[in-house]
């Protein structure tokens, strides 16, 4: 038996919630005094490929902070995350 089935559409009433399965590179953000580190999920360093978002993490007004989540990319207006826009921040 199948864990999951296709289906046309998703179930709608009062009883069910949704939420956008954004998909990108699991990433842990460390935040210790301004200092920045962007942590892969197998531990590699990858503040230099993403300085843009090592500095908004910087920015947030904490002394100390750990963030994990999923570094994605977006279409804005169209909400369709997609992973080919994310190197458009990456540095090599």
């Amino acid at each position: 038996m199948p864990l999951t089935e296709l289906v046309d559409a998703a179930p709608d009433g009062p009883d069910w919630l949704h939420e956008i399965k954004y998909d990108g590179y699991r990433m842990h953000a460390c935040l210790d005094h301004g200092a920045v580190r962007l942590l892969t999920r197998t531990g590699l360093d990858w503040t230099h490929k993403y300085p843009a978002i090592a500095a908004a993490v910087a920015s947030l007004g904490a002394r100390q902070a750990y963030l994990d989540g999923e570094l994605c990319g977006d279409q804005n207006a169209l909400y369709r995350p997609r992973l080919s826009l994310e190197p458009t921040s990456f540095v090599p």
